[in-house]
């Protein structure tokens, strides 16, 4: 079948405010959202089934609240984001079941966050190293909740012309439950990485 382009409209105000304290600059964005999503193409895609149209509309509405706190060497930073999102089917209702139809909202539906937010602490450390901890969770995506940290120690060497950054990373997994799908499962709940880059 013919399919339409989707379509959104945005609408979003937002505060943004640096503030010099005794020994530390601060800011803080704050962002207040409303869009509407129409016409988005919904449906199953697979050799069994092919059953797609522009028959979903989205409501969503929040808000996203960002700060920083910067002092010589040291950075911490917190954000939070709230969503509120109402579907509803906007295609032909004899063509599928309440349940088909619900099932086909929530297809649109299913990997928008009601909570999610992160907390960073930002080092500065001798011998050009920089360490970072940070704390990332999401809440209410199908039902199911993230939660991640993270640790990781930079160096940085610049040269005349260039400079490049070594960096090692690990990830520890605060919940083991699958994320969104069972199929979303790893093996160990810490997760190591290496990092090289290089800019000129």
């Amino acid at each position: 079948e013919d399919l339409e382009e989707e379509r959104v409209t945005s609408r979003e105000i937002s505060y943004f405010g640096k503030f010099h304290l005794d020994r530390a600059l601060f800011s803080m964005e704050v962002r207040y959202f409303n869009d509407d999503f129409t016409d988005m193409i919904s449906g199953v895609i697979n050799e069994e089934e092919w059953t797609i149209d522009n028959n979903v509309a989205l409501d969503q509405e929040g808000f996203e609240i960002e700060t920083s706190l910067d002092f010589s060497g040291t950075r911490l930073r917190a954000t939070y984001a709230y969503l509120d999102q109402d579907g509803r089917y906007t295609g032909d209702p004899s063509s599928l079941s309440e349940d088909d139809q619900q099932y086909v909202v929530d297809l649109m539906s299913r990997l928008s966050a009601q909570h999610s937010g992160s907390v960073s602490w930002v080092q500065e450390l001798p011998k050009e190293l920089t360490s970072a901890v940070s704390f990332y969770w999401t809440d209410e995506v199908r039902n199911t909740r993230f939660e991640r940290a993270d640790f990781r120690l930079a160096k940085r060497v610049d040269a005349l012309n260039y400079s490049y950054v070594l960096a090692f990373t690990m990830q520890h997994y605060l919940n083991a439950n699958p994320w969104m799908s069972p199929d979303n499962r790893i093996e160990d709940q810490n997760q190591f990485f290496f990092e090289a880059g290089i800019r000129f």
